[in-house]
């Protein structure tokens, strides 16, 4: 008996040693396919405009961009899909990523388009084109070959010049224009919200300013009564009193 189960407990170690080597098999495997597949570049504030020439006219290709935060749920989730799609469409295109949360010069310069994350959006002579389909690699991939050209007209722009291309009255612009557009992103609501009440308050405004300006005045007056008909104020007085005296005499 005792040499019957000296034997099992042999081939369950024998079993569980296989296993293991299964998976270990298995662990190499799929990291040997991760390092034979082409991910997408990772691209930054010093090196987007440079490899991707999305503000040129002619480009040396078109690029497929990944806009993305690395605490983001949904990102993650898409990160693995956009480097197989590196992958498949290595050759046509070029296929990258963005991290925004380090690259806030990127995030700034695209500002107006990427609203929520991801975003995804083509660059091709300079235009850019915001992908808002699914998260599909067969739908990813119709659009990068060719589905951009049927994208809305709201979801087209021209790419965004880059802050170094930028001389002083266009940096100056810039700055009056994302001054314009935050007080618009903080305060738009209250006018779509609250548009009645708004207005009211306004109205109210003005009419207490005219009422207070009225009051002003007639205090000024009691204060400072008008001078009788014909009389000069003070200063003209003295004035017309000085050029008589300087004013030669006839002989």
């Amino acid at each position: 008996f005792d040499c019957l189960e000296t034997s099992g407990k042999m081939r369950r170690t024998l079993r569980g040693a296989h296993v293991l080597s299964v998976l270990a098999l298995f662990c190499v495997g799929l990291t040997c396919v991760r390092a034979v597949l082409k991910q997408a570049s990772v691209l930054t504030d010093s090196s987007f405009e440079i490899k991707t020439q999305s503000y040129d006219a002619s480009p040396n290709k078109d690029w497929f961009v990944l806009f993305y935060m690395p605490w983001c749920g949904f990102c993650k989730e898409m990160l693995p899909i956009w480097d197989r799609l590196s992958d498949e469409l290595d050759g046509e295109l070029g296929v990258a990523k963005v991290d925004l949360e380090v690259n806030t010069k990127l995030m700034h310069r695209f500002r107006k388009k990427v609203k929520g994350f991801p975003t995804m959006i083509l660059f091709r002579e300079g235009v850019q084109y915001t992908y808002t389909g699914t998260r599909d690699i067969n739908e990813l991939k119709g659009f990068a070959r060719g589905g951009w050209q049927d994208s809305p007209k709201t979801a087209r722009s021209p790419v965004p010049q880059p802050p170094e291309r930028m001389n002083w009255f266009e940096t100056l612009l810039a700055a009056l224009d994302d001054f314009v557009e935050g007080i618009t992103d903080g305060y738009g609501h209250i006018w779509r919200d609250h548009r009645t009440e708004l207005l009211c308050a306004i109205s109210t405004s003005f009419s207490f300013g005219g009422i207070f300006g009225f009051l002003i005045k007639i205090f000024i007056d009691a204060m400072l009564p008008p001078l009788p008909p014909g009389t000069l104020p003070r200063r003209k007085a003295q004035a017309a009193a000085a050029a008589a005296q300087a004013k030669p005499k006839s002989s």
